[in-house]
């Protein structure tokens, strides 16, 4: 998806751009396929909202939008939850989900869950404070994020204070540092954070930046994320 997006973009403004896929088919971990009747994604299965403009634009939208090009979306503030230990309706927000947790694994997960949110909102200003597009995972953030939005982003580290800001620092690295931190041992939280990264990223806790996660959990997707998906 990023090498069309970066042909797309290049094309939109003059270059003559030539697209290689070793694939039989284009989009990468952005297309999907059909076996025996179903259906299936071959990456990140949740969009966080899709709009291209205002603090939470998102990425592709604004490709899209750049493009003249749009895509048909369907709201829901709802879905069936399908895992081993059971099924059931999760809506959007986190106190349903914290509801079913606790119903279908136990306390112990229900404690660590909160655990986690608790760590997460108060550094999450920071991510907020940087547009998802300016995010990267190397000394480039320098000049996509720190020299255009520094003034928003220190801003945001005022407010959150010497300790929040000490936690803003992990935003760059893997988010299964802050999950390791809090000594979080329970299989189903730790399998759910993974899949909740998957679906946004297309990969595990270890490899998705601590930014793009936090920076779910000031919008109005944070109950979408983590309150509960499908797949």
């Amino acid at each position: 998806l990023g090498g069309l997006c970066c042909a797309g973009l290049l094309a939109r403004y003059g270059q003559d751009v030539v697209v290689l896929e070793s694939h039989d088919r284009p989009g990468g971990a952005a297309h999907s396929f059909d076996v025996k009747g179903f259906h299936f994604d071959s990456g990140p299965s949740l969009f966080s909202g899709f709009q291209s403009r205002g603090p939470q634009a998102n990425p592709l939208a604004q490709v899209l939008d750049a493009l003249g090009e749009s895509v048909p979306c369907a709201s829901y503030d709802s879905w069936m939850v399908h895992v081993p230990e059971g099924q059931f309706e999760s809506r959007i927000g986190p106190t349903d989900f914290l509801k079913d947790l606790e119903t279908y694994v136990g306390l112990d997960a229900t404690r660590e869950w909160q655990k986690l949110l608790d760590a997460v909102i108060p550094i999450s200003a920071a991510a907020m404070a940087l547009p998802p597009l300016s995010i990267r995972g190397d000394l480039g953030i320098l000049s996509t994020a720190a020299g255009r939005y520094a003034p928003s982003l220190l801003q945001s580290l005022i407010k959150m204070g010497p300790r929040g800001a000490l936690g803003a620092t992990k935003l760059l690295r893997p988010f299964s540092e802050i999950v390791d931190s809090l000594e979080l041992k329970n299989p189903f939280v730790r399998n759910w954070i993974d899949l909740l990264c998957f679906l946004l990223a297309g990969v595990k806790s270890d490899s998705a930046l601590s930014a793009e996660m936090n920076g779910t959990s000031q919008d109005a997707s944070w109950s979408t994320l983590w309150a509960g998906v499908e797949r």
